[in-house]
């Protein structure tokens, strides 16, 4: 099962973990888990390449944690948020689809 934990703070989204693969399917053929990894690659190289923000960004083997430190300085806060949240709903959408290989939790940081 792949979790997805999304971390907010008292203005909003401020970052997300993936961990575990979801199992749907072997290596190579699970679409679950591929979509999961290619909307997060996506958010990051948004924040990067798009809204030009340094996340804190950590990969490991089935584990991914993107973090933006100060959002609350970040003049980029809106769009960055877009991202955060257009990827909580695109993992909520999947968990519906598919709720014995996600789950998704919301932490406050």
């Amino acid at each position: 099962m792949t979790t997805a934990v999304i971390h907010s703070d008292k203005n909003g989204i401020v970052g997300f973990e993936i961990s575990g693969h979801c199992g749907y399917l072997g290596d190579g053929y699970d679409i679950v888990c591929s979509a999961i990894s290619a909307m997060s690659q996506m958010v990051i190289v948004g924040l990067e390449e798009i809204v030009s923000i340094d996340a804190k960004v950590e990969i490991g083997d089935g584990e991914l944690f993107c973090r933006i430190s100060d959002m609350s300085r970040c003049d980029k806060l809106e769009k960055a948020r877009v991202l955060f949240e257009t990827l909580r709903l695109g993992i909520i959408n999947i968990s519906d689809q598919y709720p014995e290989y996600v789950r998704i939790l919301e932490k406050e940081v």
